[in-house]
């Protein structure tokens, strides 16, 4: 992909929103080293019985 579309060799960021957002935020939580810079919008993250904010804590 790298070499048809022109892309760096580091500095690769992650965004996504809804199911995605949550997607970004465990990627994030399991410190893959994947990404430089990760970024989530997600309405799931804000509900009474999301997990997101103790993985955080927890880390």
């Amino acid at each position: 992909m790298r070499s048809k579309l022109r892309g760096s060799e580091s500095g690769h960021g992650l965004f996504g929103h809804s199911y995605g957002g949550l997607f970004a935020l465990y990627a994030w939580l399991r410190e893959t080293g994947l990404f430089a810079s990760v970024g989530a919008g997600s309405p799931g993250v804000a509900s009474a019985d999301s997990q997101i904010f103790t993985l955080v804590e927890a880390r």
